[in-house]
């Protein structure tokens, strides 16, 4: 129903030069990001997919994340967010018909594409499908809609068998703990019962430690990494274990039980309502490719949200990112609207 209000035309109206050079600004400093990302890394796990073991492969994916050699900050918030927030505002401007270079698309798109696939990770690729196909939806032909599914089913089949190892006889066994429909219909919920379990009973209630992380006066270890310890301690202190993920109401629990869980979706469905409405009701300004942007952008979040993140319902600093670049380039453009000379060849250089 969104897209098909949002998406009312087939071309914006307006100036949207500024939106075009933030743009450009935003591949550049994307390509930076990604260049920083693989300098502090100990592997690159997407590189090394068809030269490693299945068990090599889970440890440099492990690595990847626990053994960052750079900022973690810089890598879990600008990386993980400016660079696919840069390709959904490509493919927005692209399909509202406000940039013809299919090219500069394409190489915004692959660099999100690089980042979400950096890690080997299942999901955020799928979730990104899914920004794609809101992002561009109701200009996408039957065929090109196909292909969003298609990928997101190869992709997992490709992981699966190669990453974790996966007989792919035995991708849809529900009665195999490795298959991906097993881990889809009984996985998750599984580690949902088991967090009511071992906390507090095995492990104490976390209370609002993920704050401390934030401020950098403590480490956060989240709960889904705590029920790997306690489920996969091998597979743990051999580097192949991530975390146990599950809903986000379990590690709402984990936090300090029903309170913590009533408190933190109170206070988090309040907050994502308010910018979804607000984001919404923006779609039809003259910042149009932006706002659509966000939403693509933020939906993909929420979805990741909905896999354990209870922290990131409250505090999310995607949400504060998000925000950040939109009014950032807005005002980019009133700086640079009171300025037509400067301008002018700018906008010359960039249709």
């Amino acid at each position: 129903m969104y897209t098909k209000r949002v998406f009312v035309s087939d071309q914006a109206k307006g100036d949207f030069s500024y939106i075009k050079i933030a743009y450009d600004i935003l591949i550049i400093i994307s390509t930076a990001l990604i260049i920083y990302l693989i300098m502090y890394s100990p592997s690159v796990p997407i590189i090394n997919i068809l030269n490693s073991e299945s068990d090599s492969l889970a440890r440099q994916r492990v690595e990847s994340k626990m053994l960052f050699q750079g900022n973690s900050y810089i890598k879990n918030v600008f990386i993980s967010n400016i660079v696919p927030f840069t390709g959904l505002l490509g493919l927005s401007l692209y399909n509202l018909k406000l940039i013809t270079n299919k090219l500069k698309v394409a190489y915004s798109v692959c660099l999100s594409i690089l980042v979400l696939l950096f890690g080997l990770d299942k999901a955020p690729l799928i979730y990104f499908m899914i920004g794609v196909y809101i992002t561009t939806g109701s200009y996408l032909s039957t065929k090109a809609k196909l292909i969003i599914p298609i990928a997101s089913i190869i992709w997992i089949f490709v992981s699966y068998t190669l990453i974790m190892n996966v007989n792919p006889a035995k991708m849809l066994d529900l009665s195999d703990v490795t298959s991906p429909l097993y881990r889809l219909v009984y996985g998750s919920y599984e580690m949902y019962i088991l967090s009511f379990s071992l906390f507090p009973n095995t492990f104490d209630f976390e209370g609002l430690t993920f704050f401390n992380s934030i401020v950098g006066s403590e480490p956060f270890v989240p709960p889904a990494r705590l029920m790997m310890e306690h489920i996969n301690p091998y597979g743990v202190s051999s580097g192949v274990a991530g975390l146990a993920n599950s809903y986000f109401p379990s590690e709402a629990w984990a936090f300090g039980g029903g309170l913590t869980v009533f408190m933190i979706s109170l206070i988090g469905g309040a907050t994502w309502g308010i910018v979804f409405a607000y984001i919404t009701s923006k779609t039809q300004s003259h910042a149009k490719p932006l706002y659509i942007s966000a939403y693509a952008f933020m939906s993909i979040q929420l979805a990741i949200i909905t896999q354990s993140s209870a922290s990131r319902l409250v505090y999310n600093p995607e949400i504060t990112l998000s925000a950040l670049l939109v009014i950032t380039v807005i005002a980019f453009s009133k700086m640079l609207n009171t300025n037509r000379v400067f301008l002018k060849p700018i906008r010359r250089s960039i249709k």
